[in-house]
Parts: C-alpha cells; sequence; structure tokens
C-alpha cells in the first residue's frame, strides 16, 4: 500500500513540481525528513514561487520536527544508506 506522502511525490514529479532537493541544500533536512507541505511543491516548476523556501522552512518548523537545518548522526547514516543502495 502507498502512503499519502508516495502517492504526493509521484504525482508532484507527472506535474513536474516535485521538489529537487540539490537545488535547495539548505532545504536537505526539511524536504528529506520533515513533513510534506504545499510550500514544498512550489520550489521547483512552473508556479515556482519565491518565497517558497523560508515558507518551507517555516512549516517544518511550525511541525515541531525540523526546528533546524542540521542534519543529525542518525540522517547522515540514512542519507549514506541510500547513497550507498544507489551504487
Amino acid at each position: 500500500m502507498l502512503r499519502m506522502h508516495t502517492w504526493a511525490r509521484l504525482l508532484a514529479g507527472q506535474a513536474g513540481v516535485e521538489p529537487v532537493p540539490e537545488h535547495w541544500p539548505e532545504l536537505t533536512r526539511a524536504l528529506l525528513f520533515g513533513p510534506q507541505s504545499p510550500a514544498s511543491f512550489r520550489l521547483d516548476g512552473p508556479d515556482a514561487l519565491p518565497d517558497a523556501a523560508q515558507w518551507v522552512l517555516e512549516d517544518a518548523a511550525a511541525f515541531g520536527l525540523i526546528p533546524d537545518g542540521r542534519i543529525t548522526a542518525d540522517e547522515q547514516m540514512q542519507l549514506d544508506a541510500l547513497v550507498a543502495a544507489r551504487r
């Protein structure tokens, strides 16, 4: 069963609005480990908004999950495992 966030990412990819973390290094933690918010899908693509990056940070902090952009040791281990799996 696909989770709602998986469906959102699939649809966003089809619409050309899926956020590209490489374009937003300051948002890596919020985009990969934080909650998805509407602003996440306004970073890239045809309807991108100039203030979307700030909104992503504010939304992530508002949920209380991502108070800052520093990646934790556990999150870094997950990213390293993903990179290793892609090789």
